[in-house]
């Protein structure tokens, strides 16, 4: 007998050990693509959160993709073998100005973020990321708007967002948050994230477990 969607994501999201936190206002994070290994973890220890992709820049979730099992390792207590590192999730919006049907290509986008955040075993509440880069506005309120339906609190980043990375380092300032009932660093190899003030009525919310792996 096959399990039918709804017992699936039940499954899925009862494996979910991380909660919603409000983020630290100031934390400076990175952003990863890849698998973060123990090895990696020596490389950025010094960075308060992570930014994880979700996908790849071309939109595909084929390698590199975020499993529930590393969320659970980024995010677990250092005493069990985990990192105890704050982590929110980036999905690279692959829609721009010259999309056609964007209706439906903002249908399909939302049922893919929304699927790979259970099987990351992302908890409600966290902020997810939606990272653009057409230089032109492209309207994601729909969008938005389903991640927040689903639980979750969206923000926005890249060239036609606010905010944006700047012209002379890698850092990103993290601080616009989708709200609908409210009116790096010079020469490094890692881009870096910056949290703002978090102090608006729509704060940024990080998934964490326990303490940081090298505390």
């Amino acid at each position: 007998m096959s399990t039918s969607d709804d017992q699936m994501q039940g499954i899925l999201m009862g494996n979910v050990k991380a909660y919603a936190e409000v983020a630290e206002p100031e934390a400076k994070g990175f952003n990863y693509s890849g698998v973060l290994t123990p090895a990696m973890m020596e490389h950025c220890q010094h960075y308060q959160f992570c930014l994880r992709n979700l996908n790849h820049t071309d939109g595909t979730t084929t390698s590199g993709v975020l499993t529930g099992q590393e969320t659970n390792r980024i995010t677990g207590h250092s005493n069990e073998g985990g990192y105890g590192l704050p982590l929110m999730p980036l999905y690279n919006v692959q829609i721009t100005a010259a999309t056609n049907n964007k209706d439906a290509a903002v249908a399909t986008t939302s049922k893919d973020v929304l699927q790979t955040l259970r099987e990351a075993l992302i908890p409600i509440g966290v902020t997810v990321w939606l990272a653009t880069d057409s230089a032109e506005a492209i309207d994601l309120t729909n969008l938005k708007s389903e991640l927040f339906e689903a639980g979750y609190s969206v923000g926005e980043i890249g060239k036609s967002a606010t905010p944006a990375p700047t012209a002379t380092t890698n850092n990103s300032v993290l601080e616009t948050v989708y709200c609908p009932f409210t009116p790096p660093e010079a020469n490094s190899k890692v881009k870096t994230v910056t949290i703002g003030a978090n102090s608006g009525m729509c704060q940024i919310y990080w998934a964490k477990q326990g303490k940081h792996y090298y505390e």
